[in-house]
């Protein structure tokens, strides 16, 4: 049996291991994550029109046809740092509060393309975004440990047809599953519409399907571009939380669109860029208005109900990446997002200090004698950035509210390609 075949057998397998394992904490840009594929995170995670492995068609689809025969599979320990502090409080809540109960994290993700014809190619990638926090002491009216846990995991069949000569159009449907767990907020039982629906009710899973569309084209010998956009991803409701998430537990995930450059600036210098937009306004339990909508007749839970009132992210990355002999590359980039928190909405957001703005990345992948193996690995930084309160406990008691947050990550992939491919046309 080829080895082709003994991993076709083997993919269905590492997917479902890399569900089971997934356990995403605290994401980037509000709860997505820094670029997808282990390659593309140490460059910034730029790979809207820059894909180097095959987990980069959870970006961009349309980048499948330009990736060979290949089959990647990556991990990443992922550590956030969540704190917070509260002043001048009149209820008594003045204090540190460290959210970081749990703190490590492994995060799994794979990628497999193949390429069909010389105009089409299929491929499949697993990946996964989140956000959460644990604090030991309770900010919240209450004596219980706190905190809460979002995960996501989407599933991407994808398929790219070529519409001319180096150009290509692709899509996926994105096969979602989310869960959703939150304790300790008992002191918010008055303030819900189904109390019996607000805290300490475990784990709530849900499932969710969406899509994503993708142009990739290589419109001179140095110049490629790439766009691509997704649609909302509809999820099933998290009914054990209809009394804390707005909508009664709705939780869908944003629309989000991308452009994206790739230049060759040298024969062994590649520089890449790109923006994203992500519509979490959009999104009732994440974009409306909080806690001050509690005195304005809208209970936790109800419809068009109280959210964390983040704002949308714009995010824009750029990296470079050397080929510095014949098997070694390597690569460094720097993302930047907006603050998605806005600092009246401080309070709720202990839960999910989403406040990093900049991000750091470097990396390098080494390809064996054989050039079938790839072995890949990236380092992040996000340092630490707080978001000060004003005017965020005026309902309670008074005082303001101060997060922060800081994210290290370092990750490793092994990529495999297969016997070359009928490639695209050029």
């Amino acid at each position: 049996m080829s080895f082709q075949n003994k991993m076709s057998g083997a993919i269905p397998a590492l997917f479902a291991a890399a569900v089971a394992l997934s356990a995403p904490a605290s994401a980037t840009e509000g709860y997505f994550f820094n670029g997808y594929g282990i390659q593309a995170e140490g460059i910034g995670g730029a790979s809207i029109a820059y894909p180097k492995d095959a987990v980069a068609i959870a970006s961009n689809p349309a980048s499948a046809l330009f990736l060979g025969n290949r089959f990647d599979v990556g991990a990443e320990w992922f550590r956030p740092d969540r704190s917070a502090t509260i002043t001048g409080n009149g209820y008594g809540l003045n204090g540190n509060y460290d959210g970081n109960a749990r703190q490590d994290y492994l995060i799994p993700q794979v990628g497999y393309v193949t390429q069909v014809t010389p105009d089409l190619a299929l491929g499949i990638a697993a990946y996964g975004n989140g956000l959460g926090s644990s604090y030991k002491k309770n900010p919240f009216f209450s004596n219980q440990t706190t905190g809460f846990s979002f995960e996501q995991f989407f599933i991407s069949p994808t398929a790219a047809y070529q519409i001319a000569p180096g150009h290509s159009i692709g899509v996926s449907v994105n096969l979602a599953y989310q869960r959703f767990s939150a304790k300790g907020l008992s002191g918010f039982t008055a303030s819900s519409s189904e109390p019996l629906s607000l805290t300490n009710k475990g784990t709530d899973e849900a499932f969710g399907i969406g899509a994503r569309i993708g142009y990739q084209g290589h419109v001179s010998d140095r110049l490629t571009l790439g766009a691509t956009y997704a649609s909302e991803t509809a999820f099933q409701d998290f009914k054990a939380y209809s009394g804390l998430l707005a909508d009664q537990g709705g939780f869908n995930a944003p629309q989000n669109f991308g452009v994206g450059f790739a230049y060759k600036l040298t024969p062994r210098v590649d520089l890449t860029g790109e923006y994203q937009f992500i519509n979490y306004s959009s999104i009732n339990a994440v974009g409306n208005a909080g806690l001050t909508t509690l005195f304005s007749g809208k209970a936790l839970g109800s419809s068009d109900g109280p959210g964390f009132n983040w704002k949308d992210a714009n995010v824009f990355r750029i990296g470079a990446n050397w080929q510095a002999t014949q098997q070694l590359q390597l690569r460094a980039g720097y993302a930047y997002t907006n603050q998605v928190i806005r600092e009246e909405e401080t309070f709720l957001n202990i839960l999910a200090p989403a406040t990093v703005q900049s991000h750091f990345t470097a990396g390098f992948t080494w390809e064996s004698a054989s050039k079938k193996w790839e072995y890949s690995g990236y380092a992040f930084y996000a340092p630490e950035t707080e978001v000060k309160g004003h005017n965020s406990l005026a309902a309670f008691g008074g005082g303001e509210a101060n997060i922060r947050l800081s994210e290290v990550a370092v990750g490793f992939a092994i990529g495999y390609k297969f016997d070359e491919p009928k490639r695209y046309k050029d």
